[in-house]
Order: C-alpha cells, then sequence, then structure tokens
C-alpha cells in the first residue's frame, strides 16, 4: 500500500462499489464527503479506504 499514495490510489471494484484505497504517512488525508475508513498499518502509517 505504501506505494498508493493519496495522489495515486488504488482503485478496486467490488460488485456495486467502488473504492479508492491510499497510504498515509505522516499526515491523515480523507475525504470531506463520503463513506471512508482509517486503518492503522502498524509501522507508524495509515491506510484510509474510501468509497466513491
Amino acid at each position: 500500500m505504501r506505494r498508493h499514495p493519496y495522489g495515486d490510489p488504488l482503485t478496486v471494484s467490488a460488485e456495486h462499489d467502488e473504492y479508492l484505497i491510499w497510504y498515509c504517512k505522516d499526515e491523515i488525508t480523507v475525504p470531506q464527503n463520503g463513506v471512508y475508513s482509517v486503518s492503522g498499518d502498524n509501522l507508524g502509517g495509515f491506510i484510509v479506504t474510501y468509497r466513491k
């Protein structure tokens, strides 16, 4: 996931939904609107999953 920062997210499609997933190290960047989750990676970083 570290290869996918906010500016270059990983796109995942599942049935009728599409998700953008990115890695944040120092600062967590999240969308202002929409449904998202933030998970720690146990190495000091975070993974953000955003449902489009």
